[in-house]
Formats: structure tokens, sequence, C-alpha cells
């Protein structure tokens, strides 16, 4: 598909980027620009957890000085009896609350991580998508289409972690349903493959990327035969052969 050449400059790239986007985390300070984006993200996108109206998650920072001042204001006068917010969890910097109306007073509390969860498939997409060995302007509708599917596998991520860690487990007050067991085994395999394995956060932005530059391809070859096709119609047709001569 690419020839050797373009193939060296695309791996030389690529890296130079992702090693600019992950130093950067911490160096030129992009996690203070992408925490904020995280958790909006995750409550826009769980205001209502799916199909459960009676469901929300809120995303909160937990390496915040007022934690307390914020959870209290999420759960206003809902707070348990003695409680205490979630203590330090190394790269965990995100607290999730989950919340069920219909179990007021009985939330849920688990932290995450916005770099292994999130950030770290997003800086993987930008960084291969800016070094597609093709034109400017079908990079940057790789990395627009990239982001796109990247963020819809960060939401997968964050069900598959809310489900098992909370909303789908059995005893919790504020659990959604009781899920049997085969479902239960089916969340557990689930979050461990898909949740809780950084590998994934590599992996995944790559096949996404291919399946792009495949559709790319696709829509490509048929676009050159529309082409072909029209200019067949409208070369000028061959001259037809004299008339038989009358006998």
């Amino acid at each position: 598909m690419f020839a050797p050449k373009s193939v060296v400059k695309f791996g030389v790239i690529s890296i130079v980027v992702y090693s600019v986007l992950t130093l950067g985390w911490h160096e030129l300070g992009l996690k203070n620009a992408y925490k904020p984006w995280f958790r909006s993200f995750g409550n826009v996108t769980f205001s209502q957890f799916w199909f459960w109206s009676q469901a929300t998650v809120k995303f909160i920072d937990a390496d915040a000085d007022d934690l307390f001042g914020r959870v209290n204001a999420v759960l206003p006068g809902k707070l348990p009896a003695g409680f205490q917010v979630p203590g330090a969890q190394g790269e965990r910097d995100t607290l999730l609350v989950l919340m069920n109306r219909n179990a007021p007073g009985s939330p849920g509390f688990f932290r995450t991580a916005s770099r292994i969860t999130g950030y770290a498939p997003t800086a993987v997409m930008v960084a291969i998508a800016l070094a597609t060995p093709v034109i400017w302007r079908r990079r940057l509708w790789t990395l627009a289409w990239g982001l796109v599917l990247v963020h819809g596998f960060i939401l997968v991520r964050l069900t598959v972690l809310v489900l098992h860690a909370g909303f789908a487990v059995p005893g919790k007050a504020y659990a959604l349903f009781q899920p049997g067991p085969f479902l239960q085994d089916m969340l557990k395999r689930a979050d461990v493959v898909l949740a809780d394995n950084p590998t994934f956060s590599y992996l995944v932005p790559v096949f996404l990327w291919i399946a792009i530059l495949f559709v790319f391809q696709v829509k490509d070859g048929r676009t050159k035969r529309s082409e072909i096709a029209v200019d067949a119609s409208e070369s000028p047709r061959a001259p037809r052969s004299a008339k038989r001569k009358r006998r």
C-alpha cells in the first residue's frame, strides 16, 4: 500500500509525535488540559447512563483540595453517615460518583485514570494519523474520524468499568439490575480486557486507524471506477462502418 520509504517516514514521525505527547503530559502540562476534558466528556455522556434515566455518573477531580466539597455539591444532603472521601490511588485521578435516583442516599464511588483510560489511546491516534503518508487533507480527515472512533472506544471502556464496578454488582443498593452468572462473567472478562488492560490503549487505536484507511481506500476505488465510466461514456464514438453497398 505504501512505499518502504513512506513506511519508514511514518514510523519516525509517529514515534516522535507520540513521544512529545507522552512527555508533554507532565513536562508541557497537557494533563491540565486533558483532565478537565475527560471529566466533561464523562459528565455529558453519562448525564443519563444509557437507557436508565434514573442513573447518573459524575466525574470529579480526585486531586482537588476541596474534593469533599465537590462531592457534597453533587450529593447535597445525601452523603452517608461517616462518609470519607476515597483516598489517593496512584494515577487514578478521577473520582466517579454513581447515583441511582431510585436509591437515594446510596451512591457508589470509585476512581479511574484519565491518562490510561482516555489520553493514551487519544495520543496514539493523533500520532499515527498525523504520520500517515497521504496528502494533508486526507491526514486531517483521518485524524478527525480517528478521534471520533477513539472517543467511542473510551465510552465503551467507561461503560464496562461502571457496570462491572457498580451498576451491575449484585447486592449494591444503587445497582440498576441484578445480572445472572453468565453476564457477570462476561462483564468481568470485558473489564479485564477493555478497562483494566493498558495494552488495549495502544492496540485499539491502531486497528481503528487501519479501518479508516481501508474505508478511504474503498471509497477512492469506487470514485476512480466512476470516473472511468464517465470518461468512457463521454468519449467520442467510433465512426460507424460504411453501409453495405447495394447489390
